[in-house]
């Protein structure tokens, strides 16, 4: 699929017409990635949302249809001005719709703002990350938003590099967990601008919570005022550092009730349901059919392999060592082997 780089779209205001009947309508309206405007109560003050950087993960396009149909029908108007930027229009666009998280010849464009060298065989997606992080620049927000789901089921958590007031205060807009990273990755989240960016993970992509999620922070964050100041907000509970935990390369892998031995390691089917809840010591998540432990990736801020501290390789089995808690735990094959297992850490601070 031949893509042009170099294009955004751009809508101002748009209408009912411009919008249609449905998200689903609306993307395959698009012929690129497209930066929507809207003027708020304060046009000199400038707030972003960013959707679908991953093509499979709907909820914040969703939400905002929704949204920008709501405003279309004047019945909201944003406190300041909204950029709204819509990623991977042609990953979206793939039948079915919504199902692949970037083309099969592309990458990952959330790995590309920030790993420049990295990129050389694949320099439009790099240089598509560094129009949608001036597209951000060039309004000097005074805060930014990036919707995402979650690669399985679980509840709404918020991912930032860092913790302070505004931060919690963002994150308090659409959900009541924030995971402080400390991990480098190429993310969008990872890049400094005029204000403070967060990353939101709705949910599952298939949870229509997650849906719910998106546009309830949506209103509330185009609706409040002063962020920091919010009298609505609520305590959020914060997580420090979590680790991913990966496959070496050439690793296979499977998912099943028991051991199937059809690959190197055979995670359980049930895996989604840790997601977000402890995961006690000695609990089994799969078995081994290739015993070694340098099929797994657990790096630490220091760059040391920790997995031992986390899990055991005990009779064929994967066991945690001690209580655990997993976030975004999926069983979708590609994810887990392009990306991650799941990200985990050891102990939680509220």
């Amino acid at each position: 699929m031949a893509i042009n780089f170099n294009t955004f779209n751009k809508l101002f205001q748009p209408t009912l017409l411009e919008l249609t009947d449905s998200p689903e309508q609306f993307l395959l309206s698009l012929s690129a990635p497209t930066i929507i405007d809207i003027t708020g109560e304060s046009p000199k003050r400038w707030r972003v949302i960013t959707t679908l950087l991953h093509g499979n993960e709907p909820s914040g396009f969703i939400a905002l249809h929704q949204w920008l149909i709501e405003v279309a029908l004047g019945k909201l108007t944003p406190k300041t001005n909204l950029r709204i930027i819509i990623g991977s229009v042609e990953a979206a666009q793939q039948r079915p719709l919504f199902s692949q998280r970037y083309l099969t010849e592309g990458v990952d464009i959330n790995r590309c703002f920030t790993n420049a060298k990295e990129l050389t065989h694949k320099n439009g997606y790099f240089k598509r990350a560094q129009l949608i992080k001036q597209a951000i620049d060039d309004v000097n927000p005074e805060a930014i938003i990036d919707l995402h789901n979650t690669s399985g089921s679980g509840p709404a958590f918020a991912v930032s590099t860092c913790c302070n007031t505004e931060v919690l205060a963002l994150s308090a807009l659409f959900c009541d967990t924030m995971i402080i990273s400390h991990i480098h990755i190429g993310a969008l989240m990872e890049l400094d601008f005029s204000g403070q960016i967060i990353t939101v993970e709705c949910g599952g992509c298939n949870d229509l919570h997650a849906h719910k999620t998106a546009l309830k922070g949506i209103k509330n964050f185009t609706s409040v005022n002063d962020i920091s100041h919010n009298p609505n907000t609520h305590p959020v509970n914060v997580i420090f550092k979590p680790l991913r935990l990966r496959l070496a390369a050439n690793t296979t892998l499977d998912y099943a009730k028991s051991n199937t031995k059809t690959a190197d390691l055979v995670l359980k089917s049930s895996l989604e349901k840790y997601n977000y809840h402890i995961v006690f010591k000695n609990t089994e998540i799969g078995w081994l059919n290739k015993i070694s432990d340098e099929m797994f990736l657990l790096i630490d801020e220091h760059g040391h392999n920790v997995f031992s501290d986390f899990f055991t390789l005990n009779n064929n089995k994967l066991t945690c060592v001690t209580d655990l808690k997993f976030f975004m735990a999926t069983t979708n094959k590609h994810i887990a082997l392009t990306d991650c297992l799941f990200y985990v850490v050891k102990t939680i601070t509220l």
